[in-house]
């Protein structure tokens, strides 16, 4: 037989130059090298981020929630720093669950260092990448809470409020335990109560614009009606601004008796407004009446949103909060920074 004959199965004389029927050559080992490598890589990479993951969560367990936040700043790195051949080969659920779990860490992180917008930045972040994942939601509507129970502003308490109503949802849909749900449960309740008094708030300060317009309005109506007709007009003045004073007095009712606690405020002191004579020196130092040294422009960004003292919590007045200098232990500083060449 001729070396050009047909053979069966053959389409022509020549035989084929593509190497893809060779059997050295075959689709599966084509395959499968590559795939091994870029499997191990998937596998190391996640190994890393677990790791920085891991030393970001002792360091918050540690309360060093700015260290936290470095390392989960390391983890979103690491994790975002995928080739787009290797995302095609990470499972796209896995990928999202848990960029969506760092970046709530890192939302936790700001919540505890009271950076509320940061937070707020990273909970979307976290949301969008997973709109299942309850704890960005729970993280969002703390955050939300504190910044309403600061700024007194209704549409925090709101939105705050939503979220937690998001959660409530996705504890029935994921079949959340039970001690889980009811701590949303009480987290729902706190952002309703807290809308009902910014609520009342915002119903007084109405009312007592219109008073002020009723007013404009009766005067002009008694200098212009003769005598025997001012005498009714000021009856139904005295009716009605006495219906406006018994709903004050129920709204303002309501802001005294309902408790709107404020949730997820922390009990410990912020990393960056400690003393540690280490490198990382307190800088132009004030005392609070406790006698609490701290560094003067963090200390007055929390008067100015918790109105206390972050050691004793102290009542401390944000407009005239009565700092004192401490330039003993300004000196010390300098003389410390002199010593060991820290300028």
């Amino acid at each position: 037989m001729s070396c050009l004959e047909k053979r069966p199965g053959d389409r022509g004389g020549v035989e084929s130059s593509s190497l893809s029927k060779h059997p050295r050559f075959s689709q599966k080992d084509e395959g499968k090298i590559p795939e091994t490598n870029e499997t191990n890589e998937i596998s190391e990479l996640k190994e890393r981020v677990k790791k920085e993951n891991e030393i970001g969560r002792s360091f918050f367990l540690s309360l060093k929630f700015e260290r936290a936040a470095a390392a989960y700043k390391n983890a979103l790195r690491i994790h975002s720093g995928l080739s787009t051949k290797l995302i095609l080969l990470y499972p796209y659920k896995d990928y999202k669950k848990l960029s969506a779990i760092i970046n709530s860490n890192m939302a936790r992180c700001y919540l505890n260092m009271m950076e509320y917008e940061k937070g707020l930045k990273y909970c979307e972040k976290a949301i969008t990448e997973d709109y299942e994942y309850i704890k960005a939601y729970v993280i969002k509507g703390d955050i939300l809470m504190n910044l309403a129970s600061s700024s007194r502003d209704f549409d925090q308490a709101h939105e705050a409020r939503e979220c937690f109503r998001r959660c409530m949802i996705l504890c029935e849909r994921l079949n959340k335990d039970k001690h889980f749900t009811s701590q949303i449960e009480e987290k729902v309740n706190y952002s309703e109560q807290l809308c009902k008094v910014l609520g009342a708030g915002f119903c007084i300060k109405s009312l007592q614009s219109t008073k002020g317009k009723f007013e404009a309005i009766f005067k002009k109506l008694i200098d212009k009606k003769p005598s025997e007709e001012q005498e009714k007009i000021e009856e139904y003045k005295e009716f009605l601004f006495k219906r406006i004073k018994n709903r004050e007095e129920e709204l303002e009712s309501i802001q005294k008796t309902t408790d709107c606690s404020p949730i997820g405020i922390i009990n410990n002191v912020p990393e960056h407004l400690e003393c540690r004579i280490t490198l990382d020196l307190i800088d132009n130092p004030y005392c609070t009446s406790s006698g609490h040294s701290y560094s003067k422009d963090p200390l007055l960004t929390h008067i100015r949103l918790n109105e206390d003292d972050p050691m004793t919590r102290e009542y401390i007045c944000k407009f005239k909060p009565g700092l004192i200098e401490n330039k003993a232990l300004a000196r010390a500083v300098e003389d410390f920074k002199d010593k060991n060449n820290l300028y």
